[in-house]
């Protein structure tokens, strides 16, 4: 357990918040382009306006004021209703309206639409600096104490209450509306004093150009200043999901930094008092203050408390991961009930875990843990899959169970044998001296099972690599699982399918055997449950290399996956 010192917990604050500011810029750029489009489209339409009601005397005014007939009137409506921008149009424009009101009408409604294509970008902006931002605070705080804690995820309620949240009196949708709006009624203004007054097409363009500049300019300060907000929302968050209940304020300080965000650097508040602008960033528009979390040695404490693993009674240590790597475990998981997710992607169903013999579950969970540090490949897919680890009813001692495409992975142990430290091991002991299991030490009997059914897990991971490698037979073999309707007959071509490639796996390491020795004999190398079928032939060679006591098959399992795994 580690408590990192003040310019760790300083650097990687600031680290979000320039990631966040990186994220943000191209969702601002892309809000940018819709304003630029938006000005080149009324553009255009101006210039055509101009050329149809222009006379040699200048703009027919006489026209733009005659009275649209019912019949057009209602078309226009139509239009504007296809279009998606009927909504944006005043209900006066429903009845007869002149010429001139149809172009403010149109040109109101296409400014207004862009509050459509803005919120949608801000949304995803703002749901993602959210997400990144809740998760890297946890990360960070992890790596800083190397403790692999458990902590709830972000759901999309939680996220969805932080953006309709009003903060200065509005929240970000009401900013964004309110300044289209402003625009849409400003350059409705503008074209119909433009036309009515004889105005040059020039001049009006001009200040058509000069009010979407300044909208323009109102948007991106607009999005920066969410973006600012929804970031420290969201560590926030974070803090109060681990407990945090002390933060620090940290104010860039250079030239730029003002007198307020200088005096408030490096003082410490409690969470629970924390208010927006007061005591917490953003204190200012485009404020670059910073927080860090003021961990303790009770701080501290609690983190180890959430991050002992309930079945092996083990702090789960975490360090030398990455971001990319760490998030796989978590992004999307929802949290179940008596579930444990460790920092190798297990989940342990400790309620399920409890209804067996307490110490064969920490022995047999530890022998997992070294399994998989053993073999780097094999955590990995687990890391990208995830492992249901738990207990269920069934006659045989432990099982192993998978997804065609490997999305779901499980080993359950048996409740019937487990629950009984002497039931299990003398079951396994007598099945070893009769031949039904493969030669094991006796130190490694307790673990025996569970070695096997790691071995499937190894299995799986060959299996997945094949049908990477060989996309056309792999997909062929979905779309025959997708088409067929019976339960029964998908599961006898998913059993088809398998066993064709485990067979030419265990007919590989069959041939290894043969070579290494040539009086080689199956019936004196191979157990009883190991002939049942191809996968068991393969977990039982894998629990013989493993299990202490290798023969001619664990010899040449080694040889096999020597660089596969």
């Amino acid at each position: 357990m580690k408590k990192q010192n003040r310019k760790y917990w300083e650097e990687r604050s600031i680290n979000r918040f320039l990631e966040s500011e990186k994220s943000s810029k191209k969702y601002i750029n892309k809000i940018e382009k819709i304003y630029d489009q938006a000005n080149k489209n009324i553009q255009r339409d101006i210039e055509n306006i101009y050329d149809n009601y222009a006379k040699e005397v200048g703009i027919d005014k006489q026209m733009l004021k005659t009275k649209l007939t019912e019949r057009e009137t209602n078309k226009v409506w139509k239009l504007l209703s296809k279009l998606g921008l009927n909504k944006y149009v005043k209900d006066n424009y429903k009845s007869r309206i002149s010429r001139l009101e149809e172009i403010q009408a149109q040109v109101y409604a296409k400014a207004k639409g862009i509050y459509k294509d803005e919120k949608k970008l801000q949304d995803l902006s703002h749901k993602r600096t959210i997400k990144d931002n809740y998760y890297k605070t946890i990360y960070d705080t992890q790596m800083g104490t190397e403790l692999g804690f458990n902590f709830n995820r972000l759901d999309e309620q939680t996220i969805d209450n932080m953006l309709n949240e009003k903060w200065t009196g509005k929240n970000y949708s009401e900013r964004i509306w309110k300044n289209t709006d402003k625009l849409a009624n400003e350059l409705s203004t503008i074209i119909g004093g433009a036309l009515l007054s004889g105005q040059s097409i020039e001049k009006t363009t001009r200040q058509i150009r000069e009010r979407f500049n300044s909208n323009q300019y109102n948007a991106r300060r607009l999005a920066r200043n969410e973006m600012i907000h929804f970031h420290h929302e969201a560590e926030f968050e974070a803090y109060r999901e681990m407990g945090i209940d002390k933060y620090l304020v940290t104010a860039t300080l250079d030239i730029k930094t003002c007198r307020e965000c200088q005096a408030l650097d490096m003082k410490v508040y409690d969470t629970k008092d924390r208010k927006v602008g007061i005591n917490a960033p953003q204190f200012h528009v485009n404020c670059r203050c910073t927080e860090i979390p003021n961990i303790d040695n009770d701080i501290l404490k609690s983190l180890e408390r959430r991050a002992r693993n309930p079945i092996t009674d083990e702090n789960e240590v975490i360090k030398n991961i990455s971001y990319n790597e760490w998030i796989k475990q978590y992004d999307g998981v929802v949290p179940k009930t008596d579930i444990f997710q460790s920092n190798k992607n297990i989940y342990y169903n400790t309620k399920k875990l409890k209804l067996l013999d307490e110490k064969l579950v920490k022995i047999n969970v530890k022998q997992l843990n070294n399994l998989l540090d053993k073999y780097p490949k094999i955590a990995n897919f687990v890391k990208e899959k995830g492992l249901h680890f738990s207990s269920k009813n069934t006659n045989a001692i432990a099982v192993t169970s998978h997804t065609n495409d490997m999305s779901y992975l499980s080993i359950n142990l048996s409740q019937d044998y487990y629950n009984d430290y002497n039931k299990y091991h003398n079951t396994v002991l007598q099945g070893i001296r009769e031949n039904n299991f493969m030669p094991c030490k006796n130190k490694n009997v307790d673990t025996y099972a569970l070695t096997h059914e790691f071995g499937h897990l190894v299995e799986n991971y060959l299996i997945n690599i094949y049908n990477i490698n060989n996309p056309k037979e792999y997909n062929s073999f979905i779309k025959q699982i997708k088409i067929e309707k019976k339960a029964n007959l998908r599961k006898k071509i998913f059993a088809e399918y398998e066993k064709k490639i485990c067979d030419k796996i265990s007919q590989d390491i069959y041939g290894i055997a043969l070579k290494n020795n040539k009086d080689f004999k199956i019936k004196d190398n191979l157990s009883t449950y190991g002939h049942e079928k191809s996968q068991e032939f393969f977990a039982e060679c894998f629990a013989n290399m493993e299990s202490g006591k290798p023969n001619e098959l664990g010899k040449a399992m080694k040889e096999y996956l020597k660089g596969k795994i």
